[in-house]
């Protein structure tokens, strides 16, 4: 009996254990619900695959006295909340509840309800209560709407540290509500309030806000942004994206400052820098409340370095022409402050569009370094060919006008400008040839014309001929021509000799 008695006790203090403390996990899995229209992976509390995509539906889900976690986003939504639950914006200012132009954005026929952190607007009412007592609003924002708040036969309800703003009605009661939290910074913004009285009447009861607040219980905006590409160059464009965010309201304008006397009141901007550096880009946000704040973030713009490029005059030359070398080389982001100019024959120069003169033919790599204002440097080779310039080829022969009796010299006068003559061909017309510079004296036998030339090969193996007539008179012609000046010259002398006579006979008879 005494076992049995002993039993019974543990079976009862195990039950009584159990009344007291029911099983937790499911109570844990009822009492949170999470909303979240963005598609994105939120903290809830993993008991859901995902989250509600619409307050109404987290609401209708939600076990009474739970809670219904609404994340950041905008909810075009008439919701109405019939049991007795927290509904929550995970921040201030970012959770939107829009009435889309009529209705209630919110309507609660419970007792017991919190709802904070939301921007309700855009409705007939912003929130309605009817019938229902006991409830909390506190940190919401309502604008926009005909009736900010207005309770229905609702009493003992505590709104406070809210903000009315640009509402027909602000708020509307039948029965007297709390609407402040009895310290002297616990009213509400009222945006009709004047301050000429020290508290603000709510218009239907006798309630009043006894701490009305004369400034928007506003939260500074947070200025943030981001810039693609994250290494930009003074070529590229970059795309400024703004990231700032308002938790009790939202952006209205935004100013850029790029730092190089640019600037934008675009929400996203793009901006190209002309010249690298690092700039401190300012953003100036402004929200619906005309309060400002700044962020600002280094960027370091990168110099693109110089293109070079050259070309030459003329394109094919030789190695006795000046060739004009010009840099074509550009800086998009800035100017070329040096050149380095190596013609491959080891010569070099400094000068922007150098002169040079090749001492011989050959194909040469021409090398340009250049260098911008910054310091980055471009190098481009090119090969040029440079031709060789073949020998002048001449030649002359004594004596000029030769029989077949004389023995004549023929003398080579060719010249290499470029280079030296290495060989010599002679053909002189009678089937005579030679490979000497100057060939030993030639005879020839018979009168006639001959064609004698002379092939020249300089050192690059360039080679040029010419060819001369060379006439040879037969002897008996030239003994024929000295006979008619033999003849003359007798003449010439009988005359000589009678007039000499003629003289002295003269000169003896007249004395």
């Amino acid at each position: 009996m005494k076992k049995i008695a002993i039993l019974s006790i543990v079976i009862l203090l195990f039950s009584s254990f159990i009344v007291i403390f029911p099983d937790v996990s499911v109570k844990a899995s009822d009492s949170i619900v999470y909303v979240d229209n963005s598609n994105i992976e939120g903290p809830w509390d993993g008991t859901q695959e995902h989250p509600f995509l619409k307050i109404q539906d987290g609401v209708n889900a939600a076990s009474t006295d739970g809670v219904v976690y609404v994340l950041n986003g905008t909810y075009y939504e008439n919701i109405v909340i019939t049991k007795t639950i927290e509904i929550k914006g995970s921040s201030k200012g970012n959770v939107i509840l829009d009435g889309s132009g009529s209705g209630n954005a919110v309507q609660v026929t419970a007792d017991n309800v919190t709802i904070h952190y939301f921007t309700i607007k855009n409705s007939t009412y912003g929130i309605r209560l009817s019938s229902s007592s006991n409830n909390t609003i506190k940190d919401n924002t309502i604008r926009d709407t005909d009736y900010g708040i207005y309770l229905g036969d609702s009493s003992n309800n505590t709104i406070y540290h809210n903000n009315f703003i640009n509402n027909a009605q602000n708020a509307y009661e039948t029965e007297n509500n709390t609407w402040d939290n009895g310290y002297s910074s616990g009213g509400n913004y009222w945006d009709d309030y004047t301050g000429e009285d020290t508290v603000y009447n709510i218009t239907g009861g006798t309630s009043q806000d006894r701490y009305p607040l004369m400034d928007y219980i506003n939260e500074l905006p947070a200025p943030d942004f981001i810039f693609l590409p994250p290494a930009p160059t003074t070529q590229d464009t970059i795309q400024f994206t703004d990231k700032s965010i308002d938790s009790d309201g939202y952006i209205t304008s935004w100013s850029w400052d790029f730092d190089d006397k640019n600037t934008s009141n675009q929400k996203n901007p793009t901006h190209r820098y002309a010249d690298d550096g690092i700039y401190t880009v300012t953003l100036k946000v402004t929200d619906d409340l005309g309060v400002s704040a700044n962020k600002s973030h280094g960027i370091n713009v990168l110099n693109v370095g110089p293109t070079a490029d050259l070309n030459y005059d003329p394109a094919v030359p030789t190695d006795l022409q000046n060739v004009s070398f010009t840099d074509e080389s550009v800086d998009l982001d800035g100017y070329i402050t040096s050149w380095s100019w190596d013609f491959g024959d080891g010569n070099t120069s400094k000068l922007k569009n150098p002169f040079h003169t090749y001492g011989d033919d050959g194909v040469y790599d021409v090398t340009l370094n250049v260098a911008d204002d910054d310091g980055a440097s471009a190098v481009i080779q090119k090969q040029i060919t440079v031709l060789n310039v073949a020998p002048s080829v001449d030649f002359v022969y004594n004596p000029r006008t030769p029989t077949t009796n004389d023995i004549i010299q023929f003398l080579d006068i060719s010249n290499d400008q470029d280079g030296t003559i290495v060989s010599w061909s002679w053909d002189l017309g009678d089937g005579t040839k030679s490979t000497e510079q100057s060939p030993p004296v030639h005879k020839y036998t018979y009168g006639g014309s001959y064609k004698a030339s002379l092939t020249v090969t300089d050192n690059d193996g360039a080679s040029n001929t010419i060819t001369k007539n060379v006439k040879i008179a037969e002897e008996a012609t030239i003994h024929e021509d000295y006979a008619g000046w033999i003849i003359i010259l007798i003449v010439f002398l009988v005359i000589f000799v009678i007039l000499i006579g003629a003289v002295f006979y003269i000169y003896k008879k007249y004395g």
